[in-house]
């Protein structure tokens, strides 16, 4: 099919094809402005979710402080003396008791047996001494 460009001129140019020529141009700026602007609105959306997901960083962080600040305040050993004092009706000792052991069993006693468990968080078997006094 032959198209005229610029028909009002004498001697216009005849192009075949001109046309399908002029809508693929077109069809390729569209495409390429439609790419512009989904890239345009994709970083909007990831530039959203970063400043929110700096904004929960930052909540978050303060909430680490303030539960580390709390935890300091439960492990003061002033807080916890007051509260055995007062609450508990504790007193601080004012005699020790030792014991001694002049032998030991010939058997071991179940609490001495679980301890020596090795699933048992405190395993540790007595040292033995060799010659000399315990």
């Amino acid at each position: 099919m032959n198209q005229t460009i610029a028909p009002g001129l004498r001697g216009g140019m005849q192009l075949p094809g001109a046309g399908r020529l002029v809508m693929l141009v077109g069809a390729i700026l569209v495409a390429g402005m439609t790419l512009v602007l989904v890239g345009a609105s994709l970083a909007a959306v990831v530039g959203y979710n970063v400043d929110h997901l700096g904004r929960q960083k930052t909540l978050r962080q303060r909430q680490i402080a303030q539960l580390q600040a709390e935890v300091g305040t439960l492990r003061s050993l002033d807080r916890i003396d007051r509260r055995a004092r007062e609450e508990l009706k504790m007193a601080p000792p004012t005699t020790y008791l030792y014991v001694t052991v002049d032998r030991l069993p010939e058997a071991p006693t179940p609490l001495l047996q679980k301890a020596l468990r090795p699933e048992s968080p405190r395993h540790r078997r007595p040292k033995q001494r060799v010659g000399g006094t315990p």
